[in-house]
């Protein structure tokens, strides 16, 4: 990595301080190296490398503490030395520090592939089971800002109706004909499985104000795909990425394991079987595991057709968009398996 010379106009907050002197003002790192490694409107993402030889991944945004900092402080505490990144806490005590109009925060650096790039042993599945199995064991207390499901349509439900207010007129070029044929070409099933997701989603929804305990709630990942594991051993693994972190049903994390939504790399009855041996008995819910699916599928559906159609877009991610919703849409894909 090379030396650290971060101006303002870099990462993107018109700010004469710079990154290195965040650092150390916020948390007390002294930073010797910097590598941007992600960077957008919303936030900014480096690796550092502090002069005790510590590596952390650095991250801004023009928020306040993204609530799944506080889920990862609670996963590292409840599995000490198990190789989980761990928030660093800034010199005030608290898990971010107000900078540049944002909150910058500062996590433990995890180097190793995704399960996408290495896939998980039978021992790695195990660790993951067990992993997952602590994360659902965390007090919600410990999590504040914790979003909550409550089994209404979410954001998914007005990117889904853009798509289909866009079937109404002529297509805006070819990139937005060819999206709209690959989206009608399973919008009868699109549409059935939006009726299902609907009506369960109001039955639980019904069950959670009115018999709360009979719907278990635990702290889950949110997006738990095998992108999002970093295998750090031959029998270790974490998980990053907790900005979707959320208060709901175990099968919202489960499902990923009961059928996954990358069909490139499909998740086998004996990892399945590995994981669960390491997570513990569990009785999974038709109706939870039908909604969480369901949900899914329609995020990435409409979300994914919705940027193949912009025309404000570059084309290469319009282009890898289209190309996303085909797998989501094909053979094995999400949709495949919501519809069971």
């Amino acid at each position: 990595m090379a030396p650290v010379e971060v101006a303002p106009s870099d990462v993107g907050w018109r700010h004469d301080d710079e990154l290195g002197g965040h650092l150390r003002a916020g948390f007390g790192v002294v930073v010797t190296a910097v590598e941007p490694v992600s960077g957008g409107t919303e936030a900014r993402v480096w690796k550092v490398r502090g002069d005790d030889g510590r590596t952390w991944a650095a991250r801004w945004s023009p928020a306040g503490v993204p609530v799944g900092q506080h889920v990862a402080a609670a996963l590292a505490l409840a599995c000490p030395g198990g190789g989980q990144a761990v928030p660093a806490r800034a010199t005030d005590g608290s898990l971010g520090y107000a900078c540049a109009g944002g909150t910058l925060t500062l996590t433990s650096w995890l180097e190793g592939p995704t399960a996408l790039a290495e896939p998980l042993t039978a021992p790695a599945w195990l660790a993951l089971g067990r992993l997952v199995g602590r994360l659902h064991a965390v007090d919600p207390a410990f999590v504040p800002g914790l979003p909550v499901v409550d089994f209404t349509p979410g954001w998914w439900r007005e990117a889904f109706d853009a798509v289909e207010r866009a079937r109404e007129s002529p297509a805006a070029d070819e990139r937005a004909r060819a999206t709209l044929e690959t989206w009608d070409g399973s919008r009868r099933r699109l549409l059935l499985v939006r009726e299902r997701t609907e009506r369960v989603g109001h039955r639980l929804h019904e069950l959670q104000r009115h018999e709360p305990t009979a719907l278990p709630m635990v702290v889950c990942h949110g997006d738990p795909h095998q992108g999002n594991v970093i295998v750090t051993g031959p029998d270790r693994v974490a998980l990053v990425d907790w900005d979707s972190a959320v208060l709901a049903p175990a099968e919202h994390d489960l499902m990923f394991v009961l059928g996954g939504t990358y069909s490139a790399r499909p998740i086998t009855d004996l990892d399945a079987a590995e994981f669960f041996t390491g997570y513990g008995r569990v009785d999974i819910d038709d109706d939870r595991l039908a909604y969480a699916r369901g949900v899914r599928l329609l995020e990435d559906a409409s979300d994914w057709a919705r940027r193949a159609l912009d025309p404000q877009r570059p084309d290469d991610e319009r282009a890898g968009g289209h190309e996303i919703l085909r797998t989501v849409l094909g053979p094995d894909g999400l949709l495949d398996l919501a519809l069971g």
